[in-house]
């Protein structure tokens, strides 16, 4: 399940994809950690819009850049969700998947480069010989019409394969700098395997996108230790997300009580069975307390288990601010569905986006209670639009947008990566940029705008420049123009 940071000075964390600004790490914890206060679900303020219907445990969900998802199916499928609810038949070339238990088809990421390349990361159960299994993760490209892929190859087997159909973890992250994260579990019945360094089982581990080894990981030429190894000693991670200075921080499911957040440093280890803030479920002592020096302390913990920030247990949404790398408020939405909810992403749209699992699980949009429901037919595009909807330059950095409130734009650079920018409008029909940007490095790209709703299509930019000195920045073509409701 996919995290997101986001604000300078105080950040969300939430099951949601994205980026923004964290103020600093605090860095390890010498004590005890802080325990969730278990607060209720609050209701009225968040309610899902039901997208599509019918998914087979649906385990996780990928935007592309045209607005389409990728949905995870664990027994093996990977399909395409339409914003209508359309899902289409699975595409095909996906890996063979161990289907069994929490094993199966698990996470999909496309790569930072995927506007040229079409390249996605799939993580998955893969079987081995005499009915054992691992986690593994792939790469392959997806064709243009999204119906196939190819070139599919495997860039990173756990080891060893083990028997059991549980704790494979898994998410896969991609980094700015190349590599890949991949969190995984420790199989189970194996979990002493986490502590040791020449297994991968219970490792956080780290490896180029080409399935080599990184010459930096923490291990490297270590004898006796596995080189992909980032931090050991966790037992089942299964969310994961980088913040905007490109620091991983992952939840990871305890036993009964001792659900984490952790922010994975390298060479670190997370005590896992040796230390934990939960009990076995037969309400026996794990390891040897809580604490103990040399291994690390979780940022924050839950007892009660949420199983997930996208909560399975008990279900529903949780949302964290962090201030200075600490947890300073918890608080949960939509308890009320009952539905275990496996993962979300932010959607182009700027809403959060969930999956159930479920047999016959849901793909849900996120959005404030009091939204209005209406809807509009998108205006025309390019000369054609009426002037009342175009968005015009009217000054370096500042667009107009007439009859649109509460605007907001994302970045992307040349290749489509969202660089994690957002900016809110000020005042009415106006996005204020001027000197927001200063700082940014010479180059094309590409501004995304839309209103807070529903806009059909959104509003989209033909291109924005910086001069060589990164000082000032100018629009370059008209937008594309579209019709939104007032919110």
């Amino acid at each position: 399940m996919p995290l997101a940071i986001h604000s300078p000075r105080t950040a969300t964390i939430a099951a949601v994809i994205g980026t923004g600004l964290l103020a600093c790490s605090a860095g390890p914890q010498a004590g005890p950690a802080p325990r969730s206060p278990t607060p209720r679900s609050v209701p009225g303020v968040v309610r899902a819009e039901t997208i599509a219907r019918g998914l087979e445990h649906p385990w996780a969900i990928a935007f592309l850049p045209d607005g389409r998802m990728l949905v995870t199916e664990r027994p093996g499928r990977l399909r395409v969700v339409r914003a209508d609810g359309t899902i289409s038949p699975p595409v095909t070339g996906v890996p063979t998947v161990f289907a069994r238990g929490q094993g199966g088809l698990l996470d999909v990421a496309l790569a930072p480069d995927f506007a040229t390349s079409r390249r996605i990361y799939l993580s998955y159960a893969e079987p081995g010989e005499n009915g054992t299994a691992g986690t593994a993760v792939a790469s392959a490209r997806l064709s243009p019409d999204a119906r196939t892929l190819t070139e599919l190859r495997v860039l990173y087997r756990q080891l060893p394969k083990v028997e059991g159909p549980n704790h494979f973890g898994s998410r896969v992250v991609p980094h700015a700098d190349g590599t890949l994260f991949i969190t995984q579990g420790d199989r189970f019945d194996y979990r002493e395997q986490a502590q040791q360094p020449g297994s991968l089982l219970g490792k956080v581990v780290r490896i180029n996108a080409d399935g080599t080894i990184p010459r930096d990981n923490p291990f490297v030429g270590r004898a006796g230790v596995r080189p992909e190894i980032w931090s050991l000693g966790h037992r089942n991670v299964q969310a994961a997300t980088l913040d905007a200075d490109g620091r991983l921080w992952t939840v990871e499911h305890g036993a009964r009580g001792g659900d984490e957040l952790n922010q994975p440093a390298r060479g670190r280890n997370y005590g896992w069975p040796v230390i934990s803030y939960g009990i076995n479920y037969s309400g026996t002592k794990i390891g040897e307390g809580t604490t103990k020096a040399g291994l690390e302390q979780p940022v924050y913990y839950w007892d009660p288990v949420i199983a997930l920030v996208g909560s399975l247990n008990p279900g529903g949404v949780v949302r964290l601010a962090l201030r200075d790398g600490r947890v300073v408020q918890e608080e949960r939405y939509l308890g009320e569905l009952r539905a275990r909810i496996r993962a979300l992403a932010q959607g182009p749209d700027g809403f959060v986006y969930a999956v159930t699992d479920a047999p016959a699980g849901d793909v849900l949009r996120l959005v404030p209670a009091a939204r209005s429901d209406a809807r509009t037919t998108g205006a025309a595009t390019g000369s054609s639009a009426s002037a009342r909807n175009r968005a015009t330059t009217v000054r370096d950095g500042t667009v107009e947008l007439p009859r649109v409130t509460g605007a907001r734009a994302r970045m992307r650079d040349a290749s489509g990566r969202d660089l994690g920018i957002v900016f809110i409008a000020e005042r009415r029909s106006v996005l204020e940029l001027t000197g927001t940007l200063r700082g940014m490095p010479p180059g094309r790209y590409a501004m995304h705008l839309h209103a807070v709703g529903r806009c059909e299509p959104p509003f989209e930019s033909a291109g924005a420049h910086w001069n060589p000195t990164g000082r000032k920045h100018g629009m370059r073509n008209p937008l594309t123009s579209a019709t939104c409701p007032i919110s």
